[in-house]
């Protein structure tokens, strides 16, 4: 467990890491946030969501002023007006192959998260 004097030497974004998040939305913002100062702490990227103490995603979102669960997806649902605006998982799958079908390392990796197999 994180204190507030460890959250605040450990886990305060500075000025660049704010002017980098600017103009984000509110998920990016936290999300872009968290990868950043997890790395710096851990030399790393989390592997997944578990990796960040609920504690430490409550301070860099006070930072942003952003909510701490704007990240999951039932708390974003509400802001969409009409779901049929957007195109689907397949669709998307395809305009990338399409504009990025090269890139076997990618879609190697791509390819195993869809089929249930592990991303690594």
């Amino acid at each position: 467990m994180w204190s507030a004097e460890e959250l605040g030497e450990h886990w305060t974004l500075g000025a660049e890491d704010l002017a980098l998040l600017s103009g984000l939305p509110d998920a990016g913002k936290l999300g872009l946030a968290a990868q950043l100062a997890y790395w710096r702490q851990k030399g790393r990227f989390p592997d997944e969501e578990a990796d960040l103490a609920p504690a430490v995603v409550g301070h860099l979102a006070a930072q942003l002023g952003v909510q701490a669960d704007v990240l999951e997806c039932a708390s974003l649902a509400p802001g969409i007006q009409n779901f049929a605006t957007f195109e689907t998982h397949e669709t998307f799958v395809t305009r990338l192959r399409a504009k990025h079908g090269r890139k076997s390392g990618f879609w190697g990796q791509v390819t195993g998260a869809s089929e249930g197999g592990s991303r690594r």
